[in-house]
This record gives C-alpha cells, structure tokens and sequence, in this order.
C-alpha cells in the first residue's frame, strides 16, 4: 500500500525493504498474490534485504524483477555489553567455570525455531548443558525433554532484562531453527561476543556463519548432526576459540552497526 501510494503521489524515490524470508504466494489467494505483487514491483524502484537469500526467495516466490533494482545491506548489530556479569549467570545456572555451557535464544516458542531439535541433540551427547533464554519450550519440545530425562541438562531461564551476559557466559551458540528465517540477529550478537555458532544451514545463516571457520552448519532438523558438532566442540577448547575470534572479525568487518 505504501510504495503504490507513493508512485500514484508521485514520490521520486520509492524504496520496500524486505526482512523477512518470503513465503510462497500459494499459501493464500495466489492469484490475488500475485497481482499485488506485479502492482508492488510497478511501484517500487528499489527493494533492500539483509541477505541474498531473501533476495534470491523474492525473485523465486514473488517474482521480484531482476537487474540493479535489489540491494544487499547486512544487518549492524552491536556489541552486547554485560561480559562482567556473565560469570554471576554461569553462577546462578549452577555451571562451573570449566564446564562447556550451550545456549540457544528465541524471542517465541514456534516450533520453527528448532526447540525439539536441541531437546534430540542433547539426549544424544550426554556431556552437554544448554540453557535457553526468551520464550518457554514448546509443548513437544517440553514433554519429549522429560520423556528423555534430559530435565537436569536442559534449564530454560525465560526473558532476560537483557541478554548480553547470557552471549558472554555460554561457551557455544545453538540456532536449529528449522523453516523460515532470514538470519537471526543472535547469530550475530554471539560472533561480536567472541563465540562461536552451530546453526542450521538455513536460508541466510550460512552468509554469516561459515563453516569450519566461524562455527558449523548442520542440515535443518539434524538432531544427530547437530549432536556430533556439538561433541566435536565440546572437546576441542582452541577450536572453540578460533572459532569465536574468527566470527568477532566477521562480525565486525561485515555485521556491526558502523559496517551497516
């Protein structure tokens, strides 16, 4: 409505920005879809996305013309603060300073986000902890932890007043997220926090996390990949932090607010 509102208006520069992955005009009123999508590409003269894969979904699923018309511009996060109180969380979790501690942060309880898929990993690599920060577990994620008596392994801690010490204090970033995403700010937030990431390999996650040098990628849904990876990390302390300094100077050549 925007961009059409503009060109009627006769705005000379009209620009849509796309965060999100796209979805396919086929779940609803494709036909409808698709022409407010011919109406939308009419309009606009510039279209931006924090990843080519939104850019390249676009294109495939909403017919988003090609050419010059689409700009990369890759988020800028900062660095979070709170590395002096990381050592108070571990405390609280009742995680000793050598002990290998993994994290995972969903803002939503979507089964998207790959709860259930952390739950499987976990019960396949007795010698990992996680803690999950944000939202609770969802329902079959919470009933298959208990179902698999991974209850002490496994502590969801729930909202944050803010979630920097939680990226300093664990020793590994999780985010097996399964379907849907555009690149998590968390990604991110951990590769400036001097850690390193296992994500699924995952619409615009491998644009950041590159694998074996960043963290490592598994194929969505994985649990037993994501288990080995897990394993791998757990006993290689200098990977881990070859890992993190790599992402730090990843992050910060590509993804902090001033490279933005």
């Amino acid at each position: 409505i925007g961009v059409l509102a503009a060109r009627m208006a006769g705005v000379p520069r009209r620009l849509l920005t796309v965060y999100a992955a796209p979805r396919s005009r086929g779940e609803s009123y494709a036909t409808l879809q698709t022409i407010v999508d011919h109406a939308v590409w009419w309009a606009n003269q510039t279209v931006i996305s924090a990843t080519d894969a939104v850019g390249n979904q676009l294109r495939e699923l909403r017919g988003m013309p090609g050419g010059d018309d689409w700009v990369r511009i890759p988020w800028g996060v900062a660095e979070p603060g709170g590395a002096a109180d990381a050592a108070v969380l571990r405390t609280r979790l009742r995680v000793a300073a050598d002990e290998l501690l993994v994290g995972m942060v969903a803002a939503t309880d979507d089964e998207q986000k790959g709860h259930l898929v952390l739950v499987e990993a976990l019960a396949l690599n007795p010698g990992a902890r996680a803690v999950v920060a944000g939202a609770p577990l969802p329902a079959a994620a919470a009933a298959r932890a208990e179902e698999l008596g991974i209850g002490d392994r496994l502590v969801v801690i729930g909202r944050l007043p803010a979630i920097g010490p939680l990226f300093h204090a664990v020793d590994i970033l999780v985010v097996p997220s399964v379907s849907d995403e555009s690149l998590p700010l968390v990604v991110l937030e951990a590769m400036a926090s001097s850690k390193p990431v296992i994500a699924s390999r995952l619409s615009g996650i491998p644009e950041a996390v590159i694998d074996g040098v960043t963290g490592r990628l598994f194929k969505a849904g994985d649990a037993k990949a994501l288990s080995g990876a897990l394993a791998e990390l757990a006993g290689d302390p200098q990977r881990r932090r070859a890992y993190g300094e790599a992402g730090r100077e990843r992050w910060s050549r590509q993804y902090s607010v001033q490279a933005m």
